[in-house]
């Protein structure tokens, strides 16, 4: 899959000195390359991790020194991932709901009074 992204858009004539754009990925891909149309500084891939994530995202961090509106370009992104990766949270919420309703019924017919059945 390719994704072409356009940046940030007309800068009205402004330099910036430093630009740090990230990209985060939502679902887990590999072998993903970054296109770009003039060169970058530092390109740096690896994990962000976010608050009850399993396995992380795949982020993407690119870095500009003396950014001018020329850089305001279109950039290509080109990913692979595995189509039951898409199933992966689905899966593991349905899998936690099936074993709340195990255990709900396994502890409904559990006998909890100290003393027996009163007749």
């Amino acid at each position: 899959f390719t994704v072409v992204d356009p940046s940030a858009g007309p800068r009205l004539r402004r330099t910036h000195l430093y630009s740090l754009p990230k990209i985060y990925f939502t679902t887990p891909y590999s072998n993903v390359k970054v296109t770009l149309p003039f060169a970058v500084d530092s390109e740096t891939h690896g994990k962000h991790l976010t608050y009850l994530d399993t396995t992380g995202r795949y982020a993407v961090v690119l870095e500009k020194h003396n950014v001018v509106d020329e850089h305001a370009q279109n950039f290509q992104i080109t990913y692979e991932y595995q189509p039951l990766a898409l199933l992966q949270k689905p899966l593991a919420a349905s899998a936690a709901f099936f074993a709340l309703f195990i255990v709900s019924a396994i502890l409904s017919r559990v006998e909890l009074r100290i003393a027996g059945k009163v007749r």
